[in-house]
């Protein structure tokens, strides 16, 4: 075994670090998002340019991450783990554009009112208003939230839930326990068959 589990990694990433190199490209189309929705705060480039190119960066963040799997990673676990990455970032991804597509385009009064329908915001968020949002430390909170649905602001509990904590995990465990068994037990021995009649034919 080498030394270094990343030895090679920067002569041939793709080729030989495919999941590695598949995980870091979904961030450079995160950053992307973050970069042409700035440009269209500030006015840099018009309404309709900047909606294409979050279409082609957005699509793409799904698009070329199948690419990486269908062309480079032969085991099925780590090919659903990658893809499964992509998918919650492109839905994401969309979720950001729309909602900034609507802070850009509000008044400033509506948008005051929409926020104090929001329950438990810090008093610093109660008061940001677009494009103060349009930041990488925004667009990460959003990326790492347990949310696909992008706000302005969202809302904290002054503390930590530990009883809701430990629930949500035992039923991520038993979710995650039932897709493999179903997947060794249905999927599996469904695929060796189809596989088996393909050959035979």
């Amino acid at each position: 075994l080498p030394s270094n589990p990343l030895e090679g990694f920067s002569e041939a990433p793709l080729a030989d670090f495919p999941f590695l190199s598949g995980l870091l490209i979904v961030q450079a189309f995160v950053v992307g998002a973050y970069l042409i929705e700035k440009m269209l705060s500030r006015g840099w480039i018009g309404n309709y340019f900047g909606i294409a190119l979050h279409f082609v960066n957005t699509n793409a963040a799904l698009g070329v991450v199948l690419a990486i799997i269908w062309y480079l990673i032969d085991h099925p676990v780590v090919g659903a783990i990658l893809i499964l990455q992509a998918t919650i970032t492109w839905l994401k991804l969309i979720s950001y554009v729309h909602a900034n597509y609507d802070y850009r385009n509000m008044s400033k009064d509506k948008h005051q009112a929409m926020l104090a329908l929001v329950k438990d915001l810090d008093p610093v968020d109660s008061n940001i208003t677009y494009p103060q949002n349009v930041t990488l430390r925004d667009i990460y909170y959003f990326w790492f939230a347990p949310t696909l649905t992008y706000q302005i602001a969202f809302p904290r509990t002054p503390f930590v839930r530990w009883t809701k904590v430990v629930v949500l995990s035992i039923h991520l465990v038993i979710s995650a326990m039932l897709v493999i068994f179903l997947a060794a037990q249905v999927v599996a021995p469904n695929l060796d068959c189809l596989v088996r009649d393909l050959e035979a034919n």
